[in-house]
């Protein structure tokens, strides 16, 4: 959750449920909330990130958002797997605090041995009998 406004992650990232992509939002999406909630610093001035917004928005330019956590061309992966209710993840296990950083930033390697790592954790309670594992932990799975 965003912040001390609670704002659930899926309302800035719309598809991430529902698509291998988590999606970023459109200059639209941030203006619902920041045409309103401009936070400054401690000189009255408006914070970087919020001044840099609200000249896109005033210039009609679109963004351009600097990718964090970006994963090798040869990796598939897909959000919505990960998001769904079976697998028992918050994006916070991966991306972490987002909400609590001044600037976000990747916590976790993203690589295949921490990927893995979560993949043979035990499956969650009410699995079939014969999954062995949280995930598949074949090539194939992530490499296609």
């Amino acid at each position: 959750m965003a912040g001390k406004h609670k704002i659930a992650c899926v309302y800035c990232h719309s598809t991430v449920e529902t698509g291998p992509h988590a999606g970023m939002p459109s200059l639209a999406t941030c203006m619902k909330c920041h045409a309103k909630i401009q936070p400054k610093d401690s000189l009255g001035e408006l914070k970087p990130g919020i001044a840099i917004l609200l000249k896109h928005w005033n210039e009609k330019t679109p963004i351009e958002w600097e990718k964090v956590d970006d994963l090798a061309d040869f990796v598939y992966f897909d959000h919505s797997r990960h998001m769904a209710p079976a697998s028992g993840l918050e994006c916070t296990d991966c991306h972490g605090d987002v909400a609590k950083m001044g600037r976000v930033r990747r916590v976790n390697s993203l690589k295949m041995g921490w990927c893995l790592d979560c993949h043979m954790q035990p499956p969650p309670a009410g699995s079939p009998k014969e999954k062995l594992t949280r995930a598949p932990i074949n090539c194939s799975t992530c490499h296609r």
